[in-house]
């Protein structure tokens, strides 16, 4: 359990990306240097995953067991329910996973504005830290976002096109003792996690100027395997460690003063090290990949076929 006096608590999940995880990690400690960090990796089994696990160890707390449940993310959101149950009741919880980069410092006058707008706002149950990806499904540059100026924060609309990221995202900071009301306890999938979240709380808040955004094209497990559907989808996109240059003082200046102020899109305001990868940045190996995505959904279900045929 972490300390009282922490002002805010970061728990990464992992499994078998261990270059990922350390350039995570790294950021974290140069960005948010107050924060609380734990590590829950998923049982990886990757050589390179277990050494930078034990480089993390002698400065973190490291989680090395299998999460409960086994879908396509493996055991995520067990790890996710277990961080809740383990976490410090009222200092503001951030989920992260190793696929992700915090791209600037955060003045820890920003958590506690966060811890802030979570007492102004009784029903906020999730804020996003994230920049928001065009390439996501349903997202357009006009956006379909409310914004409210005393709080800086958008507010994402109801929308057929949006299965997720209304009311929940996975990369997230919540209030443990608010989810813990509720008796939550995270779904299978996001889009799961978003029908529940509506229940209980608004649509979520993501800052004018997040500070946390997903990296590009990034090597993925279904159900931590690979399909050779998914490999070959990886091959062709130059799936790979496409990390992004952290934002300057003058940068996040210049973009928490833009005019007009519109969401904050990541293809707009970040720049990756690697300029040559094209726009929109993909974050699914398969997406626009129709009959390789159709051929990992029969290799997916001829596998799981073939598990529970198995005495």
């Amino acid at each position: 359990m972490a300390d009282a006096s922490v002002p805010l608590q970061v728990v990464i999940t992992s499994y078998n990306r261990g270059r990922f995880l350390a350039h995570c990690v790294d950021t974290v400690e140069h960005c948010l240097p107050y924060a609380h960090v734990s590590i829950r990796d998923d049982e990886s089994d990757d050589p390179e995953t277990l050494r930078v696990l034990d480089r993390l160890e002698a400065r973190h707390t490291v989680h090395r067991a299998p999460g409960r449940g086994n879908g396509k993310h493996g055991g995520l959101y067990g790890h996710m329910q277990a961080a809740l149950e383990a976490a410090e009741p009222d200092a503001p919880l951030m989920y992260l996973q190793d696929d992700v980069q915090v791209v600037r410092p955060v003045a820890l006058s920003e958590i506690s504005a966060l811890a802030a707008l979570f007492q102004a706002e009784p029903t906020l149950g999730f804020v996003s830290p994230a920049f928001i990806p065009v390439s996501g499904k349903g997202r357009s540059p006009d956006g379909d976002f409310d914004f409210t100026p005393e709080t800086g924060m958008f507010w994402p609309e109801a929308s057929r096109r949006r299965s997720s990221g209304v009311y929940y995202s996975d990369i997230n900071v919540c209030l443990p003792a608010r989810l813990r009301n509720v008796g939550w306890q995270f779904a299978r999938r996001e889009p799961e996690c978003d029908a529940l979240a509506r229940q209980y709380f608004r649509n979520m808040a993501i800052p004018a100027l997040p500070f946390v955004a997903w990296l590009p094209l990034v090597p993925a497990y279904r159900g931590k395997r690979k399909t050779w559907a998914l490999r070959r989808a990886e091959q062709q996109r130059n799936a790979g460690f496409h990390p992004y240059r952290m934002l300057t003082p003058a940068d996040t200046e210049r973009l928490r003063a833009r005019q007009p102020l519109s969401p904050p899109w990541a293809e707009a305001m970040l720049t990756l090290q690697d300029a040559a990868l094209p726009q929109p940045w993909h974050h699914n190996s398969l997406q626009g990949r129709r009959w390789l995505k159709r051929l990992h959904n029969a290799e997916a279900a001829l596998a799981r076929w073939f598990r529970w045929g198995q005495p």
